[in-house]
């Protein structure tokens, strides 16, 4: 900032964060929202607010009148920079300050680094974010469907009640059983 005329003393940030955040109890009593920086360091601060001011604005009202007298407006126009210290634009550095910085968990890293189709990549990222359309879901959202039961578990349900296995598939199941006496359980062997 240098004569403070093109910038807003509550939205710019002239200090070391935006005021408006800074000082969030003083900002509601403020007259203008869109006074200026030079506007308000020769206005009586008094006036720029609507008093009385609530005890917990009134700490926050000294520290803005100490920042308003300690800034040294020059003659000089003010110059206007991006928020990461340079004059010239870049999309990449402003996506990087509006996204700000998400921890992603690591389960997302090794997914788009590994060597899947990414038809197979984007499924497992539904999966991962909870987005993949199961009945349940497509039911929380009122689609209608002509059965919400799930064939995958209307099955495991009947291969948990043993009255409902048919003979084929008693001895899948005995075939099964005695491939894992033999060689331990199928998920340590498949690799």
């Amino acid at each position: 900032m240098n004569d403070g005329k093109t910038c807003l003393l509550w939205s710019d940030i002239w200090v070391d964060s935006i005021p408006k955040l800074k000082f969030p109890e003083l900002f509601p009593f403020a007259k203008s929202k869109t006074i200026t920086v030079a506007e308000a360091s020769t206005e009586n601060l008094q006036n720029l607010f609507h008093l009385p001011l609530s005890e917990e604005a009134y700490p926050q009202f000294l520290q803005l009148q100490m920042l308003l007298h300690s800034a040294q407006p020059t003659e000089e126009k003010d110059i206007w920079g991006y928020i990461w210290g340079s004059n010239f634009f870049s999309s990449s550095k402003t996506y990087k300050h509006l996204s700000g910085h998400l921890q992603v968990h690591a389960a997302f890293s090794w997914l788009w680094k590994s060597s899947c189709q990414s038809k197979h990549k984007v499924f497992f990222w539904f999966i991962l974010k909870n987005k993949l359309n199961t009945r349940g879901t497509l039911r929380r959202r009122n689609m209608e469907l002509e059965s919400y039961s799930c064939v995958v578990f209307s099955v495991i349900a009947k291969w948990k009640n043993p009255s409902s296995i048919s003979s084929s598939a008693k001895k899948i199941s005995s075939s099964v059983a005695l491939l894992q006496s033999k060689n331990g359980p199928l998920s340590q062997s498949a690799g």
